[in-house]
């Protein structure tokens, strides 16, 4: 039986769902999940028992994940644990960031391109924490490095420059795609960096693309753009076929 590919959108490292779907859909380690941004699997810090025990209990689960990188965890280059690998199996191609203890959870690098499935993907993570100041108020985990910086920016529009992708995944989105009726009431928009959904815009324009799914937001939309290509999702899980 040849591998699916399921898509969804932030986890915040709740894997309530998972045994559930891994034994409703008959899954295996062939079949990839990929999670659109904040799985939470980063964010405790890597000593911490909590961040053990979830890449644990996902990680036995029968199916590979695949993290798009969000806002509201660390960076994978930032662990000492990590290790770079290069795939090139049937269901899938590409370089990742996995930790040996917990070889089904893979980690997408931001601007590289993959084959998942027999799909050719294109990966860009990253967002803006709209609850930044509340969080370290609160003393709560803040990654200062969860956006792109301006070279990575231009590293990653080189990267896809003219090439063609059946699917884009991403954290946020571009700009013209924010659900701005989901805008938290209680912020000023005017205090929210624009800077990474205005740089995915140049993303969409700058390859060729057929579909393109996003998360961050929370709530579930699979035609935001009314053209059928454009997809946020947040508990809601999608089979690409």
């Amino acid at each position: 039986m040849a591998g699916r590919l399921f898509v969804r959108g932030d986890t915040h490292g709740n894997f309530d769902f998972l045994p559930y779907f891994c034994e409703e859909n008959h899954t295996d380690y062939q079949d990839i999940l990929v999670i659109l941004g904040d799985a939470g699997l980063l964010y405790y810090g890597e000593n911490k028992a909590k961040e053990k025990y979830l890449k644990m209990h996902v990680s036995q689960q029968p199916i590979t994940i695949i993290c798009v990188r969000g806002n509201h965890e660390d960076r994978p280059k930032n662990r000492s644990k990590m290790e770079v690998v290069t795939i090139c199996q049937k269901e899938m191609v590409g370089t990742f960031y996995y930790e040996p203890e917990y070889n089904s959870i893979l980690y997408a690098i931001d601007g590289e391109s993959y084959v998942l499935q027999n799909k050719t993907c294109f990966v860009v993570g990253g967002a803006y924490s709209v609850d930044k100041w509340y969080r370290i108020q609160m003393g709560w985990q803040w990654f200062c490095d969860e956006e792109l910086t301006d070279k990575e920016m231009t590293e990653v529009l080189i990267n896809c420059h003219g090439k063609t992708y059946d699917h884009i995944f991403s954290h946020t989105c571009p700009f013209d795609w924010e659900p701005t009726d989901l805008f938290l009431p209680m912020i000023d928009q005017n205090t929210v960096s624009k800077q990474m959904e205005h740089f995915l815009t140049k993303v969409a324009n700058n390859c060729h693309w057929g579909e393109w799914w996003f998360g961050h937001f929370h709530a579930d939309r699979m035609d935001v753009c009314g053209d059928g290509k454009v997809h946020m999702l947040f508990n809601q899980v999608e089979e690409i076929v």
